[in-house]
């Protein structure tokens, strides 16, 4: 439309007088104005059209590169009123955490108990801690037997604190740290390391047992006295869990002694009672692993075999270990602890007892009735 008005100007410029010329040029030029931008429109609107018609995912790319670009130049230019946002914060917040801090702890060291008030219970008995290994039998036994004792014959109250064998190392930390008093099953060297981080806050009252060991037992009528000795036969031994200490050993002693005639068969503990027993009642042959303390010496006559090799390495003792607080406070229970003693076979006995029928707490008590020579001969002051 334009463009036809522009020719029609220039016509009419040619016939008209010359008079008239000058403002048929102005509208010619006013039109050559608005024929330019009308092109340049065309063009953008074809532009337009061309990007319409690109792929879809390089306009959805387009349209999320120009929204997060203006993210980031808008988070540019923040950054610096951000920084000093933050640090202002922290120091209007950090005097006041550190007020709520201190307060906290002159609250708590103003609440807390005097020394001598945590040894003793509500009624004013002396209170002892006593924390031992609920995964292994000999720790329970000894635990609870040292409680039933404590609350008939000496007047204590006692706490038991059980860890799983995976928390052996918080059972010494809480010796040294205050928060138990007694621990019955310390075995060393086994736990040698242990009693080393404890230090002086942790020491040592008595042997509660000697001669703690692992290795293999046989009936004490068979003919075989070391390990060496049961490379001439040949048949199977009877093996706990096949992940455990023992059994990996016993895999060792089979390849070092040459028992390549025998077969390992690992299964679990209440599999090896029942080869046991099989082998009792017909008076067969059988090597089973073993560790002592066990209520398997109680129940069948069996024995170890030596072990020249020292595979199953040294044997333990059981020792009871106090917190050093604790022994300076009660002389009369420190002493009570350090007398007391027992030979593997009552060890057995006691392990055995607590696997009968009923509860625990039943079957210490049958024990206790049944050794009260021994539990006088602890408690008898020197």
């Amino acid at each position: 439309m334009f463009i036809f008005l522009r020719q029609l100007l220039r016509v009419l410029r040619r016939c008209l007088p010359r008079g008239r010329a000058p403002r048929l040029d102005g509208a010619r030029r006013w039109l050559d104005k608005h024929i330019e931008e009308c092109d340049f429109k065309i063009a953008v609107s074809r532009f337009a059209a061309a990007r319409r018609d690109r792929p879809r995912w390089r306009r959805k790319f387009a349209l999320w590169w120009r929204r997060h670009l203006s993210i980031f130049k808008r988070r540019r230019r923040r950054d610096g009123q951000s920084k000093l946002l933050v640090v202002g914060l922290a120091a209007a917040i950090l005097p006041v955490v550190v007020a709520i801090h201190f307060g906290r702890e002159v609250k708590e060291k103003k609440d807390e108990p005097a020394f001598e008030e945590i040894y003793r219970s509500q009624n004013g008995a002396p209170l002892v801690r006593i924390v031992y290994i609920s995964d292994w039998d000999s720790s329970v036994a000894t635990a609870y037997l040292n409680a039933q004792i404590l609350r008939t014959r000496l007047a204590a109250e006692v706490l038991l604190k059980p860890l799983p064998l995976t928390r052996l190392a918080e059972a010494w930390a809480q010796l040294a740290t205050n928060r138990a008093d007694v621990f019955f099953s310390g075995w060393m060297p086994t736990q040698a390391e242990f009693a080393r981080q404890a230090g002086e806050r942790v020491a040592r009252l008595g042997t509660l047992a000697t001669d703690a060991r692992l290795g293999l037992a046989v009936p004490q009528w068979m003919d075989v006295e070391t390990l060496a000795d049961l490379a001439a036969g040949g048949g199977v031994i009877y093996a706990i869990d096949p992940d455990s200490k023992l059994s990996h050993l016993t895999r060792r002693a089979i390849e070092d002694y040459g028992l390549t005639r025998w077969r390992l068969d690992e299964r679990n503990e209440p599999y090896l009672w029942d080869k046991l027993r099989e082998a009792e009642r017909e008076h067969q042959p059988v090597v089973v692993t073993a560790w002592t303390p066990h209520a398997l010496f109680a129940e069948f006559p069996l024995k170890f075999l030596a072990d020249p090799r020292g595979i199953y390495g040294d044997s333990d003792t059981i020792n009871i270990y106090a917190a050093t607080p604790f022994i300076g406070m009660f002389e009369e229970l420190s002493g009570f602890f350090r007398r007391e003693k027992l030979t593997m076979t009552e060890y057995a006995e006691l392990l055995r007892a607590i696997q009968g029928d009923g509860d625990i707490v039943t079957q210490i008590k049958i024990w206790l009735d049944d050794h009260q020579p021994l539990i006088d001969e602890w408690l008898r002051k020197k």
